[in-house]
């Protein structure tokens, strides 16, 4: 800040370029084509490709965000396994499984 005279005050500004964000997406409208994935992957066991079926479309994109928002293939792979579990357990989403455990 520099003084102008002895009411006003300059102050400098300067331009920062917005950043780019690293973070996956959270949005679970982002995972829409995903979904297709899964089934695909359930393909092998058909008792929990007919649970995720008859789940409603909000559930299965938010298994599908919580499966492929991870950047690396083991944990992809390690959250499948978890969703097949939880699918299994007939739970329709992982908070609900999450909920029944505590409670």
């Amino acid at each position: 800040m520099v003084k102008l005279d002895e009411t006003f005050t300059i102050i400098g500004l300067k331009f920062t370029p917005i950043r780019k964000k690293i973070a996956t997406s959270q949005k679970v409208a982002d995972y829409t084509s995903f979904v297709s994935h899964l089934q695909q992957q359930l393909q092998a066991e058909p008792t929990l490709l007919t649970l995720f079926e008859t789940l409603a479309p909000g559930y299965q994109r938010n298994w599908a965000r919580y499966v492929f928002s991870a950047k690396q293939q083991a944990t992809q792979t390690k959250r499948f396994e978890e969703m097949k579990k939880i699918l299994a357990l007939g739970y329709k989403s992982k908070e609900l499984y999450l909920q029944a455990q505590r409670g």
